[in-house]
């Protein structure tokens, strides 16, 4: 992705939700999720059978990578590997502290699986909580 398709957020300013801070996935990021799952599916499409595949996010991309699972499925996901991302919102109600994914991290937090290592899907975090 290019730096300008990351304009399409900005979407995201005229939801009402953007400026309370609860701001949902759909449909500020559904052309990320989109992209994502295309990149996914041309990687299977060129891998052997019975392949799976490792992702890598930084920063936001870890997190990202959470909210892909959660919609398409991890059936073809073996790792996630994060790097640096922040896995849990920021705390409330804290002077000067602000939430940048303006309510996404607490929908991720709430709806998208503990980014738990099992033995079917390993995540593992680097320089992030």
């Amino acid at each position: 992705m290019s730096r300008p398709d990351w304009l399409r957020n900005a979407a995201g300013l005229i939801d009402p939700n953007y400026w309370r801070g609860t701001l949902q996935p759909t449909p500020v990021l559904d052309w990320y999720l989109k992209s994502v799952d295309d990149a996914v599916q041309e990687a299977m499409e060129l891998a052997p059978p019975e392949t799976t595949l490792s992702l890598i996010g930084h920063s936001a991309g870890g997190w990202l990578a959470r909210l892909y699972m959660q919609q398409f499925g991890v059936s073809n996901i073996s790792l996630l590997l994060t790097l640096g991302t922040p896995h849990h919102p920021p705390p409330k109600g804290v002077p000067g502290v602000i939430d940048q994914t303006r309510g996404l991290l607490d929908y991720v937090q709430q709806y998208c699986s503990k980014p738990v290592y099992t033995p079917h899907l390993k995540y593992v975090c680097i320089a992030g909580r």
